[in-house]
C-alpha cells in the first residue's frame, strides 16, 4: 500500500475525456474518464495533441460531443459544484 501511494505521488497532471451526451428529454449528461496520468503539463498536453482532432479541437457543446483535456491531479472534473 505505501508503495502504491508513493507511485501516486509523482504523477500531478491527468488527461481526462469528456463525452457529454444529450437527447430530447433527457437532461444532459457529462462522462468523465481517466485517459492517463504524467508527470508534467508538458507531457500531458504533448499525449492530448497526439491523439487527434478530438482532443486538438474541443467539440463539446449543449447537444453533445467529446473532449480531451489536461488538469492538475488536485482536479477533479466528477466533483460537483
Amino acid at each position: 500500500m505505501k508503495r502504491r501511494v508513493l507511485a501516486m505521488l509523482v504523477y500531478a497532471w491527468v488527461l481526462w475525456v469528456q463525452t457529454r451526451t444529450s437527447e430530447p428529454q433527457h437532461p444532459i449528461t457529462d462522462a468523465w474518464e481517466i485517459v492517463d496520468t504524467f508527470r508534467t503539463q508538458e507531457e500531458c498536453e504533448r499525449a492530448r495533441v497526439a491523439i487527434g482532432p478530438p482532443a486538438v479541437t474541443p467539440e463539446v457543446t449543449p447537444r453533445g460531443g467529446t473532449r480531451y483535456v489536461c488538469f492538475p491531479d488536485t482536479l477533479d472534473p466528477r466533483a460537483t459544484p
